[in-house]
This record gives C-alpha cells, structure tokens and sequence, in this order.
C-alpha cells in the first residue's frame, strides 16, 4: 500500500469516528514499516494515540517496546536495520540486549560502530574485552592497574566507555598514559568518572580523592593537584618550603585547607 493511499485510508477511518482523537490499534494489510510513514500519520492524526506493530530484524514488536533482545543476532545483520530510526519507529525503546541469557562478547570496533548508529538515548546491553579485562554494560566500576597502556591507547577507551552506560568510575591507576592525555579523556566523557594517581614524590593519591595530607610538596610538583578537583580537605601545614597554592583554583569542593607554618603568602587562588 502506498504512503498517500494509506494515510487517505486513515482519514476515512476519521471521519467515520464519533471523536477525532481516534486511538488506531491495528490497520490489517497495512505496513508500519519505516520512520517517514509513521511521521506521516502522526502529522495526519496529532491528537491520536497511536498504536501499531512493527517487522524488524526477523521479528514483531508493538509500538510500546521497551527492550530489543537481538541477541541471536551478528552486528552486521543488526547494522543492515534502521538503527539510526530506531527510537522514531519505537519511541519507548530504551534498551537493545546483545546478551540475552548467554555470555557472548562482542568485537569491540563492532560494538563502537551499532553505538554511533543506534540513538544515544538507547542503551546497548553487550560484552566485550578491552585490554585484559572482560567488560560488561551493566558494570558501575571499573579498575585498571599498571596496564603498561600508552597515549594512543586511550582512543580504544574511547570506543569502549559509550558501552558502559552504567559506569560511574573508570579507574587507569599508573597505566601509562600521561596526565594530560588522562585530563582530556576525563573532559569528553564527565559522566563516567575518569580516575587516575598522580605522583608527589614519595607520596601519591587518585584524583578523585577527597583528603590530602602530606609533606612531599614543593612549588615544582605540586602542579599535579591540578587535576584533583575532588578533594575537600587538605593538610599542608609545616611544609615552610612550600608557597604555591594556585591548584586550589581547580577544587570546587575544596572546604578546609591547613597551610600553618609554610611560605604561603598569596591566598589569592581562593
């Protein structure tokens, strides 16, 4: 049936209804297929509640779909679909499971490129390895220890953390890459909790940390607290080589600092 000759259809079925706001459950021998033909008939009907059942990827689903479970599925059967017309087609979609009742993992430059397609409002529950770890969707932690990464590995971090819709902490302690590499990736991704340790001479912290007390400061490395911005409390007292708090303007959170007996003279950073 053609698009014209389907909404005409439908405007008969208006007229024949005793309230405009007509709710259309089902039109026998007519295909809801595609995002520009349910356009049309909302355009058509924008007081209706519109209801229907769709054929994608094998199988049906009512308009009102909350979850795809794609599962027996190949990414290249699934990127053959309209991913990217997805939540138009089915606007109450929130998940497409990948995993199902099985352990399957997923290619991980697979995965990157169902997630640039699929809309970013839907989550894509999947598996997958980065690095030496296997990797789930669901997880809200996860930690990596001396992985011996380099810089440029942080790009395939970067195919992997749109994955992780629930990671709330991402953690690279003394991975490899360099601090501003880290403070970037941090910067594109907020939302997922970029950690990572910096280094004062014999003492160290994780840059989400929320209390500092230490001796190992001087004006040359305390630089690096640049990137703790979690931090709330902080104990440099008797560090009278020290005068340099400038890293304090990069604490939001910051609520008590104990400078006692150190060379500070400019409080100016707070």
């Amino acid at each position: 049936v053609e698009r014209g000759q389907f909404v005409e259809r439908l405007l008969a079925l208006a007229r024949g209804a005793q309230d405009y706001a007509v709710v259309v459950e089902r039109v026998e021998e007519i295909p809801v297929v595609d995002e520009a033909l349910l356009a049309a008939i909302r355009e058509a009907f924008p007081e209706a509640e519109l209801r229907y059942t769709v054929s994608l990827f094998g199988g049906d689903y009512a308009w009102d779909t909350s979850v795809l479970d794609l599962s027996s599925l190949s990414c290249a059967e699934l990127a053959s679909g309209p991913l990217p017309q997805l939540r138009a087609i089915l606007p109450m979609l929130e998940k497409i499971d990948l995993l199902g009742s099985g352990a399957q993992e997923r290619d991980l430059d697979e995965l990157s490129a169902l997630r640039a397609a699929v809309p970013e409002e839907i989550s894509i529950v999947c598996r997958f390895s980065l690095f030496d770890q296997v990797l789930d969707s669901g997880m809200e932690e996860i930690v990596y220890e001396k992985a011996g990464l380099k810089s440029e590995d942080l790009d395939t971090v970067r195919k992997a953390l749109p994955l992780l819709s629930s990671c709330r902490r991402f953690v690279l302690d003394n991975c490899g890459p360099s601090y501003e590499a880290l403070a970037k990736l941090r910067d594109e991704f907020p939302e997922k909790g970029i950690v990572w340790r910096v280094h004062l001479k014999q003492d160290s912290l994780l840059t989400d940390e929320t209390v500092l007390w230490t001796i190992y400061i001087d004006d040359d490395n305390c630089k690096v607290l640049n990137y703790c911005t979690e931090l709330e409390y902080i104990d440099l007292g008797h560090c009278d080589w020290f005068s340099d708090i400038s890293f304090t303007a990069y604490m939001p959170k910051l609520k008590v600092l104990i400078i006692a007996l150190t060379a500070v003279e400019d409080l100016s950073p707070l």
